[in-house]
């Protein structure tokens, strides 16, 4: 064999012993301080394994039941229709976390578009649901006295569009941009809302907070133009403001 082969050879092999030492070492550290959050996941790193990182998981939120973190990273690991059942459990038992409400919608909007074959019809009915999700989620968090501000949940909705969840994000503004607003201020904050979205190149953010103020306010010019210019200078994917576009054409938009 020739001695580079085996020089590497015996990297890999005590790469791999160093390994064992190590989950060795966290795995009997658990044993003494199992409502480690850090050493659970620690243990859950070092396992080549899918399969046995996700039972570790299951063990981990089983012995600290109130991480959300483990909770979250449990449900990535489940396929689809089982990660449902993980955050409808993790909804249980921290029923004050609004990232398992977030991450629910998520879910279901990542269910909702994965599949081409899907009827346009279909695809939207399984969209509303993402809506319905977070509403209730705003709702519910209220019940049990969590109240997140506007500007908590803009960020959220942000950290959904960078995330790949347009949906999501645009369910998230829908259930939350007109709190703590006076009637009076609404107009001026939601566009100063959406400007501000739009120079941090949350152009998603942006298009659907527009078309919620389209629908409070259908018969401002100025609102209207300033959402052309959205559409224009960024294209016409955003698709908040597209379906109102199209809504508002038919009913003669007031320019």
């Amino acid at each position: 064999m020739p001695k580079q082969r085996r020089e590497y050879y015996e990297k890999v092999r005590l790469i791999d012993t160093f390994s064992i030492s190590v989950l060795i070492h966290v795995s009997a550290a658990l044993e003494h301080i199992p409502n480690s959050v850090r050493l659970w996941k620690e243990t859950v790193n070092l396992e080549s394994s899918h399969n046995d990182a996700r039972i570790l998981l299951s063990r981990a939120v089983e012995v600290i039941p109130l991480s959300v973190e483990l909770w979250l990273a449990l449900a990535r690991l489940e396929t689809p229709e089982r990660a449902k059942a993980v955050l409808n459990k993790a909804r249980k038992a921290v029923p004050t976390s609004h990232e398992i409400w977030i991450a629910a919608g998520r879910l279901l909007e990542q269910e909702a578009t994965s599949r081409p074959e899907k009827s346009l019809e279909e695809r939207n009915k399984e969209l509303e649901a993402v809506d319905k999700t977070i509403e209730v989620g705003v709702r519910e968090l209220r019940r049990h006295q969590v109240l997140l501000t506007r500007e908590q949940w803009l960020k959220e909705a942000e950290r959904c569009e960078s995330e790949g969840s347009p949906r999501t994000c645009e369910a998230i503004i829908k259930a939350t941009v007109a709190m703590e607003i006076e009637e009076e201020d609404r107009l001026d904050t939601w566009v100063g809302d959406a400007e501000s979205a739009e120079a941090k190149g949350m152009v998603g953010t942006a298009s659907a907070i527009l078309a919620y103020a389209l629908k409070v306010y259908p018969d401002r010019k100025s609102l209207w133009r300033r959402a052309a210019d959205l559409e224009k200078a960024h294209g016409t994917r955003y698709v908040p403001l597209r379906f109102l576009f199209s809504d508002g054409i038919a009913n003669n938009i007031p320019f």
